[in-house]
């Protein structure tokens, strides 16, 4: 008497157990997804900084001098010289204030401004045809054409939104 033939049986896997090539593929795929998000985030966040419309502006107001403004935006402090704005990362805006940088002329001059608590969130001090600019303790120095930022520089003319982390090392600069 012969026994009626039996199917291979098959191996049982549960739902929660995948092949090793799965999880390979798996951990490629989540590890490039964190890869272009932070480029992404940065690139979104100075559009959306390009694209705030301040109260006030000027781009030339009076030649010997360059319109500078100070704002929050976003848990970020933000100065805007001429048509370029610097978004500083980490810090807390405290207070607001705008005015002019002196950049031509003989005599030296500086200035500060403090907020309510006596912190000092913007200074200049102007000599020889540049003025050494210091905002929420970030450093930029300001000449008749341009904003110069850690080695870079930055037509006053051009729009254009860089941002600074903590450590004010730039992170993404864009500019249209």
């Amino acid at each position: 008497m012969t026994l009626p033939e039996q199917p291979l049986s098959q191996t049982k896997r549960r739902w929660y157990q995948f092949r090793l090539r799965t999880m390979l593929i798996l951990i490629t795929l989540v590890s490039v997804g964190l890869g272009i998000y932070k480029p992404i985030r940065l690139h979104l966040e100075a559009v959306d900084l390009l694209n705030v419309k301040i109260g006030d502006y000027a781009n030339r107001p009076h030649p010997d001098e360059l319109f500078y403004n100070c704002f929050g935006h976003n848990n970020m402090a933000v100065i805007q010289v001429g048509l370029v704005k610097i978004g500083l990362r980490e810090r807390t805006p405290r207070g607001g204030s705008m005015g002019l940088i002196p950049i031509t002329g003989d005599s030296a001059e500086q200035s500060e401004i403090n907020s309510g608590d006596g912190y000092q969130y913007f200074s200049y001090s102007y000599a020889d045809g540049q003025a050494e600019c210091v905002a929420y303790e970030f450093s930029f120095i300001c000449n008749e054409r341009t904003v110069q930022i850690n080695d870079q520089l930055f037509d006053i003319a051009t729009p254009t939104v860089v941002l600074v982390d903590f450590n004010d090392k730039i992170l993404y600069v864009y500019s249209r």
